[in-house]
């Protein structure tokens, strides 16, 4: 028998050539069709491949748990490979990834504790790790069964290892090459212009529609659109009916030759059907430029065309974000802002007669389409149904459509596939009723689209209306994965599909979803709605997606979900809207995905979703109090996006609900964000009130998720009143109870308040050990580049700022700027805002530069009514007061911003205190530099004790105190170079020359001097390396001079 060392390290070295071509071949169907958990699933596995190299206890039960990490993740491909919907994964087998997600964070947490070297920690956390390792197990063998992965062995032989690796990779790369290039462009791109990815000018050419092939008799329009682009840059409105070919119109314009030479690749063409608001549209448009959603997208817009060159951008279907009054204003005022860039050629499509305002249109104005000429109307005609007919019957046929084309598209295909006397005949029968209606061009095509319906094509398909009438509530239509995975009790869906699209009754998109034109969707609408048990299929197939997402939101990366989410949002938005009602036995359920789908929407840059202000009415034929609950916890959360006018009134309304609800996590979570709530608000007192009660709460029921997150806010509390050591405490605290739960993002977000405190307490090292740790967590939740990784970069360029590092924390601020203003996080974007802003101050901007800072950041501020916010403005502006000289009104002002902060917001206190104390800017009384000690030997802040110490040698000096100076200026000294504080070693230095050379000692001057000049030069301290530069010339003429004489 071999040593069991030896099958040990055989073990470990099968499972490392079993994992690795897993891990590409799992990275390469993640970056292929963006499943949700797949990533973090790989970086967590890649992770837990190097730990288990390490761990010295219950190793061989670590790689036991890899190998059946190996057999699931082998079972994860093989589902993609298997699947019928193109490696779409239902939202079951979604479910069953998350929670393999959360095992493996689990196993991570299990194998880190492995690797303790202390055999006394061992000892204690005997019980604790004997649990951890329960729960590992318990959660692989749940995936096992859930993935129904049967107990064999494929790790025994390595000749079979590689050659089932290499197979299986074949064919994952078999399913991949399957797929067109349009249907891998959907999955990665199908965010509909919520999250997209960036499209550079040859994707966003490869998004153009097609131009139309059959199209007959708007010559006329086509010339006079053209010499409109010959003679100036168009504003133009294609106006007319439903049905009359504006869309058709617009692409052959986007197609004519002219138009191509003269805009090549910067044509842009945008359906708007699918959208509902002026933030919605400008995302879409966004997003076929490349730009990601956020709260000022509709300004990138103007800023990106204004940079780029002369582009058209084409607006379809423009009516159905235009014509709600609701949305108008707003629409109209992003119209106007984008013609304000001179050479954008704009042209909209859009039912009706009436055109936007606040756009000068161009003139003479382009007439509204009317029906086609007889010629053009048979010619179309012709080319779908063929010539094999008589100019009689053709004739007949097109009295039926009074030429509209839509009508004749409809029409001509009904006579392609049954001829001509069948469809006469049928129109025989139904022309009564119809003369009885009225004749007219409503009607008539009212009556072509009936007349579609009782094609026979249908009529072989029995469920073909209900699909029809299911599309005509969804303007996003519906892709395949949704046909096939929602449930809907229709026989042979697929064929269902075909039937409509034979028919022209719908059509598929660019993204290859099924959708009906709006005309048919208005018709089927009023006439045949949507039954009730079809919209609840598919209102539970989104249900589950929303509930996913919200699961794992901020926890993992979930592009996928998001994607799927994003390109049903109008689906979602209109099949709530329609449940949103008392009568509807679903409705708890309806109100529950209208919060999901709020959530969704803050997230993707929408802000707050108007549905939400339907649920108090409807939330009454309920009588469910923890639903009650729910919905104004969920608002508490929503404050930042739409603010609360009576917050007290809305806790005391969910505090009635208490006692007739049993969720204890949910009443957790109201406490949280209640605290979370007064927090964000300066009301200190409230919030740990709220904390507090929680806390009990969370206790008493075992609820360490719950303790983690209000522990986090308690720290927050305390770091918000400069108690950082308090606030160290609580933070970490959170991070064990995160890490008992294998919460791997919640530990992080301990770790960044815990690494927040450490600098404000001097503990640079320590700092930086903290954010290093959370950012590889992040990195295992597949959240690289997320709101907390932003948050945390922030706290890493608060070290290098502190250490007056300014060009690396400029640099990181304003590449946190760059990522968020793509994002949703108008908190985190004016926060980069003004710390850039208070960097430029310290490295002597021009002042115009600093206060362009600072007047972008306020109205952030202001929008989300973070006060803190706007006093942070207020005391940087009142800084550049004083750095340009303007010191009476200034110290003054700044006096005013400490009052105004003082007890709630310490930051704002400690700058305030900062600035005053300091001589060179402020001619405030010595007493703030005293008290500017004080407070900060009080919060134990080591970096101010030592500035403080500096200010009052400038003091001394100043007083001509020379040995007091001289020693308060050495003891600084030491402290700022144990520090490696770059600015203000130099700055003591510089005072401490200056002291020698008074006392006649130049060489000692000279030498600090010198030394002194790298360090202002590390800090971007030009005036300052001037000025020694101008004393070192100085000190050498005299030294010249002296040695003359």
């Amino acid at each position: 028998m071999p040593p069991r060392n030896d099958v040990t390290q055989l073990r470990l070295k099968n499972i490392a050539a079993c994992l690795d071509p897993a891990l590409t071949t799992l990275g390469l169907i993640s970056d292929t069709l963006d499943t949700p958990f797949l990533r973090p699933i790989s970086n967590t596995v890649s992770s837990l491949l190097t730990a288990v190299q390490n761990v010295r206890q219950n190793k061989a039960e670590c790689i036991g748990m890899m190998e059946h990490i190996h057999k699931l993740l082998y079972s994860i491909i093989c589902l993609h490979i298997s699947s019928d919907t193109g490696g779409e994964l239902s939202p079951t087998n979604l479910q069953h990834l998350r929670k393999f997600t959360e095992t493996l964070h689990k196993i991570y947490t299990f194998f880190e504790a492995q690797q303790e070297k202390s055999r006394i920690k061992q000892f204690f956390r005997q019980s604790e790790m004997a649990a951890s390792l329960k729960g590992c197990h318990a959660g692989l063998a749940q995936a096992l069964e859930a993935f129904k992965i049967r107990d064999v062995d494929i790790l025994s032989d390595a000749a079979a290892m590689k050659d089932h690796a290499w197979r299986i990779h074949q064919e994952v790369l078999e399913l991949i090459s399957t797929l067109s290039d349009t249907e891998s462009f959907d999955r990665r791109s199908s965010i509909s212009g919520v999250l997209s990815n960036s499209f550079n000018s040859t994707n966003s050419l490869s998004l153009l529609p097609s131009e139309p092939k059959i199209f007959h008799g708007r010559e006329s329009e086509i010339s006079e659109i053209v010499q409109m682009f010959g003679h100036t840059i168009p504003k133009i409105a294609i106006l007319g009916p439903g049905g009359m070919g504006k869309t058709s119109l617009a692409k052959a314009v986007l197609h004519h030759l002219e138009i191509t030479i003269q805009y090549n690749h910067h044509r842009i063409f945008v359906a708007c059907n699918s959208v509902s608001s002026s933030a919605q549209l400008s995302a879409l448009i966004g997003s076929h430029i490349g730009l990601k959603p956020g709260k000022d997208v509709a300004q990138q817009l103007v800023r990106y065309f204004a940079d780029c060159p002369p582009v058209l951008l084409i607006l379809d279907n423009f009516e159905t974000v235009w014509e709600p009054m609701e949305t108008r204003c707003g629409v109209e005022s992003l119209l106007s802002s984008l013609t304000s860039v001179d050479h954008l050629a704009l042209i909209i499509t859009m039912r009706g007669a009436e055109r936007p305002r606040q756009v000068q249109w161009t003139r003479p104005y382009l007439a509204p389409l009317k029906p086609l000429m007889q010629d053009a109307a048979r010619q179309t005609f012709m080319d779908i149904a063929d010539d094999g007919y008589s100019d009689e019957d053709i004739a007949k046929i097109l009295l039926l459509t009074d030429n509209m084309p839509l009508a004749i598209d409809l029409i001509a295909h009904l006579v392609d596939c049954e001829g001509i006397p069948g469809v006469l005949d049928r129109w025989e029968t139904e022309r009564t009723k119809l003369l009885s209606d009225g004749l007219d061009k409503r009607s008539n095509l009212d009556l072509s689209i009936s007349l579609s319906l009782e094609s026979p094509r249908l009529k072989s398909q029995p469920h073909c209306h209900d699909l029809l009438s299911l599309l005509s509530l969804l303007p996003d239509g519906l892709s395949d994965v949704e046909l096939l995975q929602s449930g809907l009790p229709l026989d042979n869906i697929l064929a269902c599909k075909a039937a409509l699209i034979c028919t022209s009754l719908a059509y598929t998109d660019d993204r290859k979803r099924l959708k009906a034109l709006v005309p048919i969707r208005e018709y089927m609408l009023k006439r045949h709605p949507p039954r009730a048990h079809l919209l609840q299929c598919l209102h539970s197939h989104f249900y589950h997606l929303l509930q996913i997402f919200e699961s794992y939101r901020g926890k993992a990366s979930n592009p996928g979900i998001v994607a799927r989410i994003s390109s049903n949002l109008s689906n979602i938005q209109h099949i709530l809207l329609n449940g949103l009602n008392g009568d509807n036995p679903h409705l708890v359920e309806v109100i529950y995905s209208t919060c999901l789908l709020s959530s969704f929407s803050r997230m993707a840059g929408h802000g707050y979703s108007p549905l939400m202000d339907s649920i108090p009415r409807a939330i009454l034929h309920t009588n469910d109090r923890t639903l009650q609950l729910y919905f104004i916890t969920h608002r508490l959360e929503t404050h930042r996006d739409f603010p609360i006018l009576n917050p007290q009134h809305l806790v005391t309304r969910a505090l009635e609900h208490f006692p007739h609800v049993e969720d204890s996590d949910l009443k957790c979570k109201f406490y949280n964000n209640v605290a979370d709530y007064y927090r964000f608000h300066n009301d200190d007192i409230r919030a740990m009130e709220y904390v507090q009660t929680g806390l009990l709460l969370a206790n008493s029921t075992g609820n360490t998720v719950r303790q983690s997150d209000l522990l986090n806010i308690w720290a927050q509390i305390e770091c918000q009143t400069c108690n950082y050591s308090a606030g160290s405490v609580h933070a970490y605290e959170s991070q064990r109870l995160a890490k008992m739960s294998s919460d791997l993002y919640r530990e992080a977000s301990g770790l960044q308040i815990e690494s927040n405190c450490c600098y404000n307490l001097g503990r640079y090292g320590q700092s930086i050990t903290s954010y290093k740790r959370a950012r590889d967590l992040l990195r295992l939740c597949g959240l690289s580049g997320g709101t907390l990784d932003h948050a945390l970069m922030n706290t890493r360029a608060e070290v290098h700022y502190l250490k007056s590092e300014y060009g690396e924390a400029i640099r990181l601020h304003k590449q946190i700027l760059q990522e968020i203003t793509d994002k949703s996080d108008r908190a985190g974007q004016a926060m980069a805002l003004f710390n850039i802003a208070t960097i430029s101050l310290e490295i002597t901007e021009p002042k115009h530069s600093v206060q362009q800072y600072i007047d972008t950041a306020r109205p952030l501020f202001a929008d989300i009514g973070y006060e803190s916010g706007l006093m942070y403005c207020d005391m940087t502006e009142r800084t550049l007061g004083m750095r340009e000289g303007d010191t009476a009104a200034t110290d003054a002002l700044i006096r005013k911003s400490v009052k105004a902060a003082w007890g709630k917001e310490g930051m704002v206190i400690e700058y305030c205190l900062e600035k005053l104390g300091d001589l060179h800017l402020s001619r405030a009384p010595s007493t703030w530099t005293m008290t500017f000690l004080a407070h900060a030997v009080k919060m134990k802040q080591k970096l101010r004790i030592l500035k403080a110490l500096q200010f009052l040698g400038d003091l001394c000096l100043a007083e001509g105190e020379n040995l007091t100076a001289y020693a308060l200026f050495t003891v600084a000294l030491e402290g700022f170079t144990q520090m490696d504080v770059h600015r203000h070693k130099a700055e003591c230095m510089l005072a401490l020359g200056d002291i020698s050379e008074s006392q006649g000692n130049s060489q000692s001057a000279v030498d600090l001097w010198a030394t002194a000049r790298p360090l202002f030069k590390r800090s971007l301290q030009h005036s300052k390396i001037a000025h020694i530069d101008e004393r070192l010339v100085k000190m050498e003429r005299s030294c010249r001079s002296i040695s003359r004489c």
